[in-house]
């Protein structure tokens, strides 16, 4: 599936620094909010619900 998120452009540019730092993509670090968010709701994170229709 693909989503398509706007992010300000200040917002963006700190994520790429982030991710730059890391040496890991944007989406990498997208996606660790994204677990965070789910966790914090008291759900698992994304990478466990894949198979989950």
């Amino acid at each position: 599936m693909h989503t398509s998120v706007y992010l300000p452009r200040e917002v963006h540019r700190r994520l790429r620094e982030i991710a730059f730092t890391r040496d890991v993509k944007v989406h990498d670090v997208i996606m660790e909010g994204i677990d965070a968010a789910l966790q914090k709701h008291g759900h698992p994170p994304a990478g466990k619900l894949k198979g989950e229709a």
